[in-house]
């Protein structure tokens, strides 16, 4: 299934992999849910997924979407298209001040459709995203084994979790500085420590999937655990550091 929502920033090509990895009718808790391509995907498949953000916009839009996708469509006819630039960047600054909900869900499609970048609260102005396609994806969602939970803190909910088979984090981006690449203080993506995340993965018991774009440093980072595996633009397993796009680590 299509989300409607679109992350410029990684497009991964690992759910093959993610699918041989973790059996059907598994219990995964994801975190750091944005887009929701590897999860939805997951759940789509006989996966059973709770996917944990720490941005009220992000589970506000995702919670409408589940509960009244129309209304969502109604207002993206009304907003778009925007007329200029200017009215984009007022919508990225305020639009989690809609009190409609449904207002504020239309707006976070096409803020996120509209940016070069995919992001939401902030990113260059860039139409050629949103075609008429794009709302199908919203009519045609089906809430299919996904659940979505809205988190205080992103380290203190991985170390509570349960009732899982497997955690499962999709960080994206990792560069040498403290925090995820791309972050800045919008409202629509994480923050967090890369390695402050690997410590806290390593007191856990459950099995730990981490998947990144890829860092020779990531490799470095997870050196303890036992599982690597490299994946071309393909999506397909490799073993030539060169033509790898993405590495998914595993501790078991």
């Amino acid at each position: 299934m299509r989300t409607p929502i679109k992350d410029l920033r990684h497009v991964s090509k690992a759910l093959p992999v993610l699918k041989h990895i973790i059996p059907a009718g598994s219990k995964i808790e994801s975190f750091l849910f944005f887009s929701g391509d590897l999860e939805v995907n997951l759940a789509e498949d006989d996966r059973f997924v709770t996917a944990h953000t720490s941005e009220y916009s992000v589970y506000d839009f995702w919670l409408t979407l589940f509960e009244d996708p129309e209304s969502i469509v109604e207002n993206v006819k009304f907003f778009y298209p925007f007329p200029d630039k200017h009215v984009f960047n007022v919508f990225q600054e305020t639009f989690s001040q809609q009190k409609n909900p449904a207002v504020r869900a239309a707006l976070f499609f096409l803020l996120n459709r509209c940016s070069e970048s995919g992001t939401v609260s902030h990113g260059d102005f860039d139409q050629s995203n949103f075609n008429p396609l794009a709302l199908s994806y919203i009519k045609r969602f089906k809430k299919n084994n996904l659940d979505i939970k809205l988190d205080g803190d992103l380290y203190s909910a991985i170390t509570k979790v349960q009732d899982a088979d497997f955690i499962f984090i999709p960080a994206g981006k990792f560069n040498y500085t403290f925090f995820q690449e791309g972050m800045n203080t919008g409202d629509d993506q994480t923050r967090f420590e890369h390695d402050k995340l690997a410590s806290i993965l390593r007191t856990l018991d459950k099995k730990t999937i981490v998947l990144y774009s890829y860092h020779p440093k990531v490799i470095s980072l997870y050196k303890d655990y036992k599982t690597k595996v490299l994946l071309d633009k393909y999506g397909k397993i490799t073993h030539d550091n060169d033509k790898a796009v993405e590495v998914l680590i595993a501790n078991f």
